[in-house]
């Protein structure tokens, strides 16, 4: 929706506003927050961007000092720009690294929601809410080190991430609900018991029995 250009290097910023935000921290899902990741990556490498811009801040539009360029265009949605961008290249659900933009937020939510999945039993059943939202925290601030070591998320942005992943996990895992996912897999198998049952595998599926990915 417009250009902004620095008088003295040339370079632009270039901004598009969108019918509908992304969320990326409270309310999010990791689904449309990957989704708007892959776009954004893609239109980055169309354009030849600079992959350390982290979105922060930009050139204001409404100050004439970066001869600004209004185009006039109705408010975009995600589906029409990713009409103009290879979504595949690279996929962030298959692929790391990118730790810029939103791909350090979908960094942060895949391996923090993995870590709650597989130990927020574990603190129902030995300790309480406020621990279990302590932890999350904790390890929310060292996953974005590891995830993003080039380029941190703010702050704010990493505690919001872990509350809404502690949250969440707190309200809908419990063990009536994984004994439940159980007797559905003991039902599909024709009620014959397995002892084989990899725990990523119980995970996924017990998610699934949820109602959706967080």
């Amino acid at each position: 929706h417009f250009i902004t250009k620095s008088p003295n290097s040339g370079r632009c910023h270039y901004g598009y506003i969108l019918q509908n935000g992304v969320c990326k921290t409270q309310q999010a899902r990791l689904k449309p927050l990957r989704y708007a990741a892959a776009i954004e990556n893609g239109m980055a490498n169309k354009l030849g961007s600079d992959p350390g811009y982290v979105g922060l801040i930009t050139k204001n539009p409404l100050n004439p000092h970066w001869s600004p360029y209004w185009s006039g265009a109705d408010l975009y949605d995600l589906d029409y720009l990713a009409d103009f961008v290879d979504l595949n290249a690279p996929n962030p659900k298959e692929k790391r690294g990118l730790e810029y933009g939103l791909g350090r937020n979908v960094n942060l939510f895949d391996d923090l929601r993995l870590y709650a999945y597989r130990h927020v039993l574990e603190f129902k059943d030995s300790s309480g809410f406020d621990s279990w939202m302590r932890e999350i925290e904790n390890q929310a601030i060292n996953l974005n080190t590891l995830c993003n070591p080039k380029n941190l998320l703010p702050f704010g942005e990493v505690k919001a991430t872990a509350r809404s992943i502690g949250k969440w996990t707190w309200k809908n895992f419990s063990r009536s609900a994984f004994s439940s996912v159980q007797a559905h897999r003991g039902r599909m198998n024709g009620g014959k018991k397995k002892n084989n049952y990899k725990k990523q595998s119980n995970i996924e599926e017990m998610i699934r029995f949820l109602g959706g990915e967080k």
